[in-house]
């Protein structure tokens, strides 16, 4: 049976298998916690299916996408290595360390914390709501006959 002390040791230790990766991407890869290496590489796998689509390269200027999987897991999406790879040299040393600094203390506790979303209140007008309050009077006339 493998206690809590050897499981926490494999997640920061273990490393995943990769092939056709340069070595300096997978070097980096291996300093994320082993979760987050293979959602890392799916990611760098993708780009083979990209490739083959010939789907356009990213406009992207530093290591920042607005895609769904960068915002989500806060992690490095297939559009940033499809960058790297194809186009410009956007993972410097100090982005990479920005990604990895995440899992470094909490690990991943980094998706278990709370924070404030502001959303946007919405004024409505007197007219608007004299408007709404009228047409939801002849939708009540409809609903009765």
């Amino acid at each position: 049976m493998i206690t809590a002390r050897e499981t926490a040791i494999e997640f920061h230790t273990k490393r995943i298998f990769l092939a056709n990766i340069k070595l300096e991407i997978l070097n980096e890869i291996y300093k994320f916690p082993f979760t987050i290496q293979k959602l890392i590489t799916e990611e760098v796998h993708a780009i083979a299916k990209r490739l083959e689509e010939g789907k356009y390269l990213p406009n992207l200027a530093s290591a920042k996408c607005l895609c769904r999987f960068f915002n989500w897991y806060m992690l490095l999406c297939h559009h940033i290595f499809y960058k790297q790879l194809c186009g410009a040299n956007i993972l410097m040393p100090e982005a990479w360390a920005n990604f990895q600094r995440t899992f470094e203390e909490g690990s991943m506790e980094v998706y278990q914390t709370c924070g404030i979303v502001e959303v946007p209140v919405i004024w409505i007008s007197a007219a608007n709501k004299a408007v709404e309050k009228s047409q939801s009077k002849i939708n009540e006339l409809f609903e009765r006959t």
